[in-house]
């Protein structure tokens, strides 16, 4: 049993580290001049998924599997985040998020 688990956190981890990839491996987040938050996910100020659009996940956390697999099932509902841009979300200053074209 313990192997099921372990090969399904490794699939979870890969397809986390995918999502990053895919959005650039950094911080959406936009400041008022247009310039793109530089943050690139450290030990401390770590990239995280923060929610735009209540999905129905609940708690702290959520439990990181079920977060990927939410984002997953809804990317435009959230945006990739660092930890210090992700609590002023929380907190309800807006997030800007970048558009496809922005992203390359």
């Amino acid at each position: 049993m313990s192997g099921d688990r372990d090969g399904r956190n490794a699939w979870y981890r890969q397809k986390r580290r995918e999502l990053v990839v895919s959005r650039g491996s950094r911080c959406e987040h936009r400041f008022p001049s247009s310039k793109r938050c530089i943050a690139r996910g450290t030990r401390s100020n770590p990239l995280e998924f923060a929610h735009l659009v209540s999905t129905g996940l609940k708690g702290e956390g959520r439990g990181q599997n079920h977060r990927i697999r939410d984002v997953l099932r809804h990317p435009d509902n959230y945006a990739l985040l660092c930890r210090r841009h992700h609590i002023e979300h929380d907190r309800g200053r807006p997030v800007a998020q970048l558009t496809g074209e922005d992203q390359k």
